[in-house]
């Protein structure tokens, strides 16, 4: 999806629309297991929240990879984002939106993929961000429950994303996949 002149609520990257509506992740995620910075209250169908933090500007395309301090989310919901904007040509020159307070299994896999230091835009949580010109990548609804709740250790990404992912990690380690 694609969105011009949205704010972005970093750290548990939610959208906020010009006109004021917020947009979820199909996951979102609190650093540190901690009370929201913006959520103020939820609903069945919504949110009430507050923009809160220093106000920053990405000018330039970006994309939004996000992250998370949990490597099961990491894994799952964030780096397979960040594999898909380096190897889509039409995200080439698109700047790459991450958390600024990373882990280590965060950077060291940042790295191991062989992201260009350059394209990486590390914003602080929390703030607010202003994005002109923004990218998201998008793998489709989270399986949910009969209550609506999102159905645990089951993401949405799908498995060729997957497979895709598992062979870039195993081949930067110079791992050989096992045979059938």
């Amino acid at each position: 999806h694609r969105f011009r002149d949205v704010d972005l609520l970093s750290g548990e990257w939610l959208l906020i629309l010009p006109g004021g509506e917020a947009i979820a992740e199909t996951w979102f995620h609190v650093p540190g297991q901690n009370r929201s910075a913006y959520i103020e209250r939820t609903w069945t169908d919504g949110i009430s929240y507050r923009a809160s933090g220093p106000r920053l500007r990405i000018d330039r395309p970006a994309v939004l990879i996000g992250g998370a301090d949990n490597y099961y989310h990491w894994m799952i919901d964030f780096l397979p984002r960040l594999l898909c904007a380096l190897a889509t040509p039409s995200l080439a020159g698109r700047r790459l939106v991450v958390a600024a307070q990373r882990t280590a299994f965060e950077q060291e896999t940042i790295d191991l993929v062989d992201t260009p230091a350059e394209r990486l835009v590390s914003v602080p949580y929390p703030a607010v961000v202003e994005c002109a010109d923004l990218v998201t990548l998008d793998f489709g609804a989270r399986p949910t429950a009969v209550t609506g709740m999102p159905v645990m250790f089951r993401g949405a990404t799908p498995l060729p994303v997957l497979s895709a992912l598992r062979s870039r990690l195993l081949s930067a380690l110079r791992i050989a996949p096992r045979p059938n």
